[in-house]
């Protein structure tokens, strides 16, 4: 397996630990747009469309957890653990497996959901800003 779909894996692990603020988010960002009556009845529809596109991208990145936690026998301590991606080259190809078996391979994950990565690892610097303050 190469370090790349390791990467995008472990991007994928890691995306779960901060669904539900990302899906609050949502929400609070849902309900501005549609308080917000001056502006045309389509910017509002667009933007809430891309928030559901947003949703729907989230409930994927779950569903995609939950195939990869089963077929590594759900071992919850050893799921979070292969962030960042380690040596365990058996974890790595399972997660893979499970990646197809749901449709998906690291490449379409990396595709879909990369800005959603970036958000997580966004999130961290600024976690880790403040924990130095």
């Amino acid at each position: 397996m190469s370090e790349s779909e390791r990467k995008i894996i472990g991007d994928l692990i890691a995306a779960e630990s901060v669904i539900y603020g990302m899906q609050a988010d949502i929400d609070r960002e849902q309900e501005r747009v549609i308080a917000d009556l001056v502006s045309p009845a389509e910017t509002v529809v667009k933007k809430l469309i891309a928030l559901d596109n947003r949703r729907i991208d989230l409930c994927n990145i779950k569903v995609l957890n939950e195939y990869i936690r089963r077929e590594t026998v759900g071992d919850r301590s050893r799921f979070t653990r292969a962030v960042p991606p380690g040596n365990d080259d058996s974890f790595w190809d399972t997660a893979r497996a499970a990646l197809n078996k749901a449709g998906y391979t690291a490449s379409r994950v990396k595709k879909e959901f990369s800005y959603i990565f970036a958000c997580v690892k966004n999130n961290r610097r600024r976690a880790a800003s403040a924990s130095e303050i």
